[in-house]
């Protein structure tokens, strides 16, 4: 027994006990990675958040728990549900491999929260505090995140196996199985295309603020043939790189994804400045009716929600297949896309490179 401990160790251990008396903890969210590579040997990463940042209620926790053989870990906290997790407080000496490894094989998951740069002098007061700070934790193995991660890479490896890619007219790592033939055959039109034209410059005259609600009014047909007159294509010459089916689409429903996949190429994808899946997925919720006053599921400034996952995704895609730069962020979910076109010709040029996609049914 230690009977003159040093500050390092009484600091340690008051953390170590006041966590179990945090009531609720705010764990990281986490992001999926998964790897493949090309034909022509290009390795190559897809990024999406898979989990968000999230409440634990605590029901108890387990100081020094020696339950487990062969490893001590510093807290196991039980939530309400019945859930376990490890944490390590880092204070003077971060977790050592050793000790990872025999967390690793623990029936379930560890973090570990930074408290390395609090002075010795700190108060309880500043130690709360920092216990409650989100960007202080940090997960040390994650099951769930590595069976997401396990299985993305699967996905991808199977996608790529069976698609010929030449680089960069990369084809997109899956499309949209039912292409809206009737919508794509009436939106070119003469008529239709006739239409938007004429649209165009109305917008063009409109205050800004104004255009949302006349975009409401427009038909199916007229917004396709718009937004391809912006892109500069017809309809019927759409690849399929712009009805792609990806992760968390159905939360634009009844918007088709073809009308908001061509929209947010239209608005951010074409020449210019750079763009983040969360101003995307802000824009089409403002230009669609009945997306305006939808919620999203998750919240928060570093995560995405149930809509920029679906433009994320999109805009990564498009990444993927030479069309948009990536400028990469500390944070994947925080990544930026800029067109890599000089001009509205090299865009066009661009797209009718990949040729129209099939439409039979």
């Amino acid at each position: 027994m230690n009977c003159n401990p040093s500050p390092e160790t009484l600091v340690h251990s008051y953390a170590k006990q006041q966590i179990g008396n945090l009531g609720k903890m705010q764990l990281p969210g986490f992001t999926v990675e998964g790897h493949y590579q090309l034909h022509d040997g290009t390795a190559r990463s897809l990024y999406w958040r898979y989990l968000p940042t999230y409440d634990l209620a605590i029901k108890k926790a387990i100081v020094e728990c020696h339950d487990y053989e062969g490893v001590v870990p510093d807290v196991v906290i039980h939530d309400t549900d019945g859930w376990r997790l490890a944490v390590e407080v880092f204070y003077r000496h971060a977790i050592d491999a050793e000790k990872l490894e025999k967390l690793e094989l623990l029936p379930f998951s560890s973090v570990e929260v930074d408290l390395s740069d609090l002075p010795v002098t700190s108060s309880s007061a500043t130690l709360n505090a920092a216990l409650r700070q989100l960007s202080r934790w940090k997960w040390l193995n994650n099951g769930y995140q590595s069976g997401h991660e396990a299985r993305l890479s699967h996905l991808l490896k199977q996608t790529y196996q069976n698609v010929r890619i030449q680089a960069p007219s990369k084809h997109p790592a899956s499309s949209n199985s039912t292409i809206p033939s009737k919508l794509i055959r009436d939106a070119s039109s003469p008529a239709i295309t006739d239409k938007a034209a004429r649209l165009i410059a109305t917008l063009k005259e409109m205050p800004s603020a104004k255009r949302p609600a006349l975009l409401h009014t427009l038909d199916r047909e007229l917004r396709l043939a718009l937004h391809c007159y912006q892109i500069g294509v017809l309809p019927n010459q759409l690849p399929v790189h712009l009805m792609q089916t990806v992760t968390r689409q159905s939360a634009y429903s009844p918007v088709p994804v073809i009308l908001w996949q061509t929209g947010v190429f239209a608005k951010f994808c074409m020449v210019g400045g750079s763009v983040s899946a969360q101003q995307a997925a802000f824009w089409i919720r403002s230009v669609f009716p009945g997306l305006d006053k939808s919620y999203s599921l998750y919240s928060g400034a570093d995560n995405l929600n149930e809509y920029s996952e679906a433009t994320f995704n999109f805009l990564n895609q498009l990444a993927e297949q030479a069309l948009l730069e990536r400028v990469p962020a500390k944070l994947p979910w925080n990544t930026k896309y800029k067109p890599v076109a000089q001009s509205h010709a090299e865009v066009k040029a661009k797209l009718l490179s990949f040729g129209p996609a099939k439409r039979e049914r």
